[in-house]
């Protein structure tokens, strides 16, 4: 209900006392907790994602974690979009070379917003959710998405088109509300 101050790879102690677990669009959720609540512990901690398949991924085993998938890239309907279109919140769509798909879902508030969606294939990171039964991926930082930069599964080379999310800086983008 409030913002926070709290930057990837802070690690956070949670008084849940007094909050409610519920679901949200299919998705875990903790209701009526106070940002107050929520102490830092400390701060610059390393997170590496866990590298999961793209199987356990779709059947949800690691909701609210932060994963890597492998042997992805963005659909070619969706290759001439940014992370967000318009003013709305963008679901983008990514495949694998046996037509597996899932969503990379970007808040209309996402910092990458305007940046155009990568054109290669390769690794992608994120946090894994689920909203209405469909698996999505969100971005925890603005190099997750910098893996995809390899040969298209047609065997096209993707374009160099300079520093496309892989600034590798690490900073956190701004994740969705709701």
């Amino acid at each position: 209900a409030a913002n926070h101050e709290f930057d990837f790879g802070d690690k956070v102690l949670v008084d849940l006392s007094g909050a409610t677990l519920a679901e949200y669009n299919g998705a875990v959720q903790i209701s009526g907790l106070a940002v107050e609540k929520i102490a830092k512990v400390s701060s610059g901690n390393a997170v590496t994602p866990k590298t999961v398949s793209i199987e356990d991924f779709l059947d949800n085993k690691y909701e609210g974690q932060y994963v890597a998938i492998e042997g992805v890239q963005i659909v070619d309907a969706d290759l001439s979009k940014t992370f967000v279109e318009g003013e709305s919140h963008t679901s983008i769509n990514v495949e694998t070379a046996d037509g597996k798909t899932f969503a990379i879902f970007s808040s209309k508030y996402s910092t990458f917003g305007d940046e155009k969606v990568p054109q290669g294939s390769g690794t992608i990171k994120g946090i894994s959710s689920i909203s209405k039964g469909a698996m999505q991926l969100i971005f925890a930082q603005d190099s997750d998405y910098a893996g995809l930069t390899g040969t298209r599964f047609d065997g096209t080379t993707p374009p160099d088109s300079g520093d496309q999310g892989g600034d590798d800086d690490d900073d956190p983008v701004t994740p969705p509300s709701g």
